[in-house]
């Protein structure tokens, strides 16, 4: 080959790899996403998965909120005694478990959602809201709120979108003596941002929540200032008193230390200490003990650890802002309590 012609077949070789090398997209995630479960998670011991599933996002946390936006649930069926969430979400607190299953392609989000409904049916769950297709988008959006899959290990996925015709949506309660149960099970064809997924893949976002008192020691000064921040007022449980009585037993003192703490490290904060109880026996009674008892809390924050009795006044408002049913013993225990409310 003469010069001129290696010369030119050089520059048309060269051009190529460079027109190959632009064109060609750089893959910043795996091209191979295993199909299995992300390390360290496990099915929930109440409701096991959809034959064929795995889990690629997980996470398990011993106490914390979570709202079921059953408010956007459009043209939803409610049970007779949840009717008043479809104008309101319905918050609760426990421990809350939370899964996202992919499900192999080829079954179809109504066979994964009769699986699921005939087995809560199965385990005496009740049924508290149900929408068998066509899941708004503001549900979708407001559900998936909050869930950081980008961060989450292994997951290998930023976020996901669902489709709205394919999208099946259950919210359940099982009542135990122990503590209430309830689970939010959200089902759609979904896409995935980041990542090789395959588009219109059937998944399940599941979240249980076991209603449980809050252990004193989970309460620090950071958790009851977030709460007073956010929401204006924070739930206090670990005080206790005898039966009839305003007189604080010696067990409460962990807990009011925390408190103090709370007051000391935050010296512009003041607060309103308000009791709570829960319905059993006369109303003006429970109305009266309860201020007695946040009577007697001021006293003891003020006589043993020095807090400015002009930061504190005390109100008692008996069985009348209930927190949980007091049909049952726990929903009874999680009224009786004081609350911190900023002034």
């Amino acid at each position: 080959m003469c010069k001129s012609k290696r010369k030119l077949f050089s520059t048309v070789l060269i051009t190529t790899v460079l027109i190959f090398m632009f064109l060609t997209p750089v893959l910043t995630f795996p091209e191979d996403t295993p199909n299995k479960d992300v390390t360290g998670s496990i099915d929930h011991p109440l409701i096991s998965r959809f034959p064929g599933s795995y889990i690629r996002f997980y996470e398990s946390k011993d106490y914390d909120e979570f709202t079921l936006p059953l408010n956007k649930l459009n043209k939803a069926e409610f049970g007779d005694k949840y009717k008043e969430f479809t104008e309101k979400g319905l918050r609760v607190e426990g421990k809350m478990t939370q899964h996202f299953y992919v499900v192999p392609k080829k079954h179809s989000t109504l066979k994964i959602f009769r699986n699921y409904e005939q087995a809560l049916k199965a385990k005496d769950f009740e049924i508290i809201a149900r929408k068998s297709g066509a899941v708004d988008e503001d549900f979708k959006t407001s559900l998936y709120n909050g869930i950081d899959f980008k961060d989450a290990s292994e997951t290998h996925f930023e976020g996901v979108w669902a489709d709205k015709e394919s999208g099946r949506y259950l919210a359940a309660k099982l009542s135990r003596a122990e503590g209430d149960v309830y689970i939010s099970l959200f089902t759609a064809k979904h896409g995935f941002y980041g990542g090789k997924w395959p588009d219109g893949q059937p998944a399940v976002f599941q979240v249980i929540i076991e209603e449980t008192n809050l252990e004193t020691d989970l309460i620090n000064v950071e958790s009851v200032m977030q709460d007073i921040n956010s929401k204006g007022k924070a739930a206090i449980y670990g005080i206790q008193f005898d039966v009839d009585s305003a007189e604080i037993k010696e067990e409460s003192e962990p807990t009011i230390n925390k408190i103090a703490e709370l007051l000391k490290e935050n010296p512009d904060l003041n607060l309103n200490v308000v009791g709570h109880t829960d319905s059993t026996g006369n109303l003006d009674y429970n109305i009266d003990l309860s201020e007695r008892r946040a009577e007697s809390l001021v006293e003891f924050l003020v006589n043993n650890y020095n807090i400015d009795q002009n930061r504190l006044n005390s109100f008692g408002v008996g069985p009348l802002a209930p927190k949980a049913t007091n049909e049952t013993e726990n929903g009874r225990a999680k009224n009786r309590r004081v609350e911190l409310v900023k002034k």
